[in-house]
């Protein structure tokens, strides 16, 4: 028997299946020409992280970020959430806030309109949680759902038993969470993949319990790394801008004014990425400076071309780094050309290009604020 008969006996028996209830009518079963496995990216506002990971984040699939505290994991979510509601207005984003940190006028400062948000906090449980989130999957009306964050959620068996008796901290519990998430997560896959929904976890990392040393581990088990399609590892470098602040009383102080974000792709199903790192500028009080980030990642393409301390940018010739951003955030019909050119690299896969420019390494940036008694 050759493969076209073959073939067609086997579609002959799905046909069969769906029609006696075996196989559910939404399940995908079936040969690549007569069913559809592909699934669709969603792009973030920087360029070079688009490129890095293969085009966006991954919708009907699982991305989790992950690294120590304050190193951008939520505001990288609500710098993409901002993008979302720009690009896709009708999109509904739900926010599972389990640590209750989220800050209201940080996330209105980057963009976010937190009006179209749906909030979930202040919930007792893992379980709640996960429960909730399920339950608006499956209305179908969900699009991005953002998870803050897997280790600030507390399943039920740290705090009672089964007949609902409290415990007390003397009761060992160990790997219940990494259960829990591994149960939720075989339960959320095929719901996540039906309804076509962008799931993003955050995760703070931890130092493993080992005997050897520099490893780190992030909560929910080993299940949160088999089911994330992507999985990024961010990182905070040295202070990349400081200013020296004279106080009233006379004395100067330096100040950090921003730092760089780096970004690892520690998992990646959809490019051949994975260990590739970007650099983002990240700036207190702004958040990362969308118009300065593109500007890095151009010049390491080449589209912004550099001759000593000089930059040129089609009949644009301006000397210095800073002024080039500048210039760009100034000019916002410039920045969106520039964004457009980037977005065609972006699609095109430039792996190979270096991403980091040896320009984040040049000495920090001083300036002199005078503050007022």
């Amino acid at each position: 028997m050759d493969i076209k008969e073959k073939k067609k006996a086997l579609n002959s028996l799905i046909k069969g299946l769906k029609k006696s209830g075996v196989i559910d009518e939404d399940t995908t079963c079936g040969f690549g020409d007569k069913v559809d496995v592909s699934y669709q990216l969603s792009p973030t506002p920087f360029p070079s992280l688009n490129t890095v990971i293969g085009g966006g984040f991954p919708r009907g699939k699982f991305t989790c970020i992950s690294g120590p505290q304050g190193t951008c994991k939520s505001t990288l979510c609500l710098h993409h959430a901002a993008h979302i509601q720009a690009t896709r207005p009708d999109d509904v984003i739900l926010w599972l806030d389990a640590e209750n940190s989220f800050d209201l006028g940080w996330a209105q400062q980057i963009g976010v309109d937190t009006n179209n948000i749906l909030f979930v906090e202040k919930m007792n449980s893992l379980e709640e949680y996960l429960n909730a989130m399920l339950r608006f999957v499956d209305t179908g009306n969900v699009d991005v759902v953002v998870i803050d964050s897997i280790g600030g959620m507390s399943p039920e068996g740290e705090f009672k038993t089964k007949g609902d008796v409290p415990r007390d901290l003397r009761d060992d519990t160990m790997a219940l969470q990494a259960r829990k998430f591994g149960q939720w997560a075989r339960m959320a896959t095929p719901r996540v993949a039906r309804h076509n929904i962008e799931v993003i976890m955050i995760a703070q990392v931890y130092s493993a319990i080992t005997s050897y040393g520099g490893i780190w581990e992030v909560k929910g088990g080993n299940q949160l790394k088999h089911t994330t399609h992507l999985r990024l590892m961010t990182r905070r470098s040295k202070d990349e801008r400081t200013a020296t602040v004279k106080m009233p009383d006379g004395n100067k102080k330096i100040v950090n004014l921003g730092w760089q974000l780096h970004i690892k792709v520690d998992k990646s199903r959809q490019s051949g990425s994975e260990g590739h790192e970007i650099i983002l500028p990240f700036r207190n009080g702004a958040g990362i400076v969308k118009d300065e980030a593109a500007v890095l990642t151009a010049l390491s393409f080449g589209l912004i071309e550099r001759s000593g301390a000089w930059y040129t940018w089609k009949d644009e010739r301006i000397q210095g780094k800073e002024n080039v951003i500048k210039h760009f955030i100034e000019n916002q019909e410039h920045a969106a050309q520039l964004a457009q050119e980037l977005e065609a690299w972006a699609e095109n896969d430039t792996i190979e290009i270096a991403i980091a420019h040896e320009d984040t390494q040049e000495n920090c940036v001083e300036e002199t604020i005078e503050v007022d008694g």
